[in-house]
């Protein structure tokens, strides 16, 4: 992995003395997530009286990896409308209401403990802390799962509520109107499309969060093997 020529180098003290709002993926303050599986759905559907053939189940295998790319509910909607209209065409069950049950049943990927330690800490110096995600997950159900770890007082910017995602341009003017100034925004994520070079684009500040991939010596000024790494860098402290 190469970084940046155009990435800026979020470490320097001139850098970080401009920054007033920290902006997290949930990828970078979680483990993975779970996509809810063909048997999840089957289940689901079972509760409404309803059983597709299994044709049906395999198809929904196939596709809802590439759907949740989309993040958006209805991307997941409309795969499970197609297969409600080629299977059970009588049903007359709301797919973005299955989709909500869809998640609540398979759960949501938890805040870490050291990542919301982090978090809190950055809130009580000052910094306004937003979390930036892709999620065909409902807002409300990422906002649950942001106030089971203690951050009720982060504010959320969720594709499926705008219809877009990250690397779209609607997405990133959305989370500016609630972060301010771009300039005064360090980003912090795992992505290095979404998280790191399209923000950069807007003249935000970012660091690159590695996760199952060695940091290559000449990105030590762009990315960071923990999130305690925040700590000496914007609080002033070592963990």
């Amino acid at each position: 992995m190469s970084c940046l020529d155009h990435w800026p180098t979020p470490t320097s003290p001139d850098v970080l003395r401009t920054v007033q709002t920290v902006v997290f993926s949930h990828s970078a303050l979680s483990l993975p997530g779970r996509y809810p599986a063909a048997m999840v759905l089957a289940q689901v559907l079972e509760r409404h009286g309803v059983v597709l053939a299994e044709n049906a189940y395999l198809s929904y295998g196939q596709a809802v990896v590439h759907q949740s790319a989309a993040g958006t509910t209805e991307a997941i909607a409309d795969l499970i409308r197609w297969l409600l209209d080629l299977y059970h065409p009588r049903s007359d069950l709301d797919p973005l209401q299955i989709v909500v049950e869809l998640f609540d049943k398979v759960g949501d990927a938890p805040v870490e403990e050291s990542a919301a330690g982090v978090v809190t800490d950055l809130l009580k110096a000052g910094y306004r802390v937003l979390v930036a995600t892709n999620t065909c997950r409902t807002r409300a159900q990422r906002r649950t799962t942001l106030d089971a770890a203690g951050l009720e007082q982060v504010g959320l910017v969720a594709s499926s509520e705008i219809g877009v995602g990250k690397p779209h341009r609607r997405f990133y003017e959305r989370v500016w109107e609630l972060a301010g100034e771009p300039h005064r925004v360090l980003w912090v994520g795992t992505d290095r499309d979404c998280d790191a070079t399209a923000p950069a684009r807007f003249g935000a500040h970012a660091l690159l969060l590695a996760r199952g991939w060695s940091r290559p010596p000449t990105c030590r000024n762009s990315v960071i093997d923990s999130l305690e790494a925040l700590r000496p860098l914007l609080l002033g402290r070592d963990p």
